[in-house]
């Protein structure tokens, strides 16, 4: 069994098949296990060389939790490959055991790129973005369904969502219990007694679910501000112009301290951040950004710059302007806009502002105003 060399696994729940090759890809045997148990043991015991045997799985739920269980095996080269790599290796009508040899053929590839594999840590960072980010979708949904319902009764409440909130305390209450300082006069607003007692009673059980949700993402949100605290790398990462708190826990998360790329352009390149190449004959043809890899992280990105923009433009005092201080960052991107539409200009900015994270993480470096 010592030429074993390569274990392609397509995962599942509780089935596993393995498809076990040499190192030429050549076919040594095909398995079938049906118990978890059972499938960790059979690696746990499997004759092959710990050091050489390449195991390849698909990147799925649980790849992660694998991955890390055949390390502690003592296997050192556990790769997994996205879905979308191994699709193209599956030579003819799909079923499991056929998947499990495309994944050896994938892994063979000797241009392959492979996914990183999480640490405990990250995925708990990755857990807390992945539940705020649902709780912001339905707080988001939660505050459009009450505007609705205050429209029927002739009640305009604004987008923010603690205005909404505000408002809503007001339209229903007559007061703003938790903010004194606020002037009712002020707002402009005419209170009557409009709403009927059931009316009442369904908008002050929605305030209530509302301010569940307010305090559920800010619980979150301590938490990953202590995260932050304790981490040197997302200190170093909050020193970028559109970098914070969310954008640099959602980074090491992801990223760790991207030792798997090999430089800013394939990072800035893997969150679908380089225009879409559609080239032949020689004639090269640029179209939009690709939008490939991790949407969640290239958005907050793309939105971090949005807002150095947004404060470059309302700044009056250029000097005290973080972004305005890297003299050359600034002066480029004010000539990209001088030529580019705003969105465009902004894209740029997100990555380049990736291309600079990878420096600092990869590394370890400080950022400093000359950075470009």
């Amino acid at each position: 069994m010592n030429n074993i060399k390569i274990i392609g696994i397509d995962l599942a729940k509780e089935i596993f098949h393995l498809h076990v090759a040499n190192k030429n890809g050549e076919e040594i045997f095909k398995k079938k296990i049906n118990s978890r148990k059972r499938f960790l043991e059979f690696i746990s015991n499997l004759d092959a060389d710990r050091k050489e045997c390449v195991i390849a799985m698909e990147g799925c739920s649980g790849a992660n939790y694998f991955a890390k269980k055949f390390r502690g095996f003592g296997y050192e080269n556990v790769k997994i490959i996205a879905a979308q790599f191994v699709k193209p290796y599956v030579k003819t009508n799909k079923n499991d055991f056929m998947d499990a040899s495309a994944i050896v053929k994938a892994a063979l590839d000797p241009d392959m790129r492979f996914c990183s594999i999480k640490e405990d840590w990250q995925q708990d960072i990755t857990n807390f973005h992945r539940v705020r980010s649902r709780l912001i979708k339905q707080r988001t949904a939660l505050g459009n369904e009450i505007r609705g319902l205050l429209a029927e009764y002739g009640k305009i409440a604004p987008r923010s969502i603690n205005k909404l909130r505000q408002r809503l305390m007001l339209f229903v209450n007559g007061e703003i219990i938790d903010n004194k300082n606020i002037n009712i006069q002020n707002l402009n607003i005419n209170i009557n007694d409009d709403f009927s007692i059931h009316a009442k009673e369904i908008f002050n059980d929605l305030l209530d679910e509302l301010d569940l949700i307010n305090q559920r993402v800010g619980k979150i949100e301590i938490k990953l501000k202590e995260i932050a605290k304790n981490n040197k790398y997302c200190q170093k990462l909050q020193k970028i112009p559109g970098i914070g708190l969310i954008s640099s826990t959602s980074l090491i998360s992801e990223l760790g301290n991207a030792k798997n790329f090999k430089n800013g352009r394939e990072l800035s390149s893997y969150l679908g951040l380089v225009p879409k190449q559609s080239s032949s004959g020689g004639k090269n043809n640029l179209l939009g950004i690709s939008k490939r890899g991790n949407k969640y992280l290239r958005t907050l990105l793309i939105h971090g710059s949005r807002a150095v923009m947004t404060s470059v433009d309302r700044s009056k005092n250029m000097q005290n302007n973080q972004f305005a201080k890297n003299k050359d960052l600034y002066n480029w991107f004010s000539n990209l806009r001088k030529r580019k539409n705003n969105n465009v200009a902004v894209v740029a900015l997100a990555n380049k502002i990736a291309r600079i994270c990878f420096v600092i993480l990869n590394k370890d470096q400080e950022y400093k105003e000359s950075f470009c």
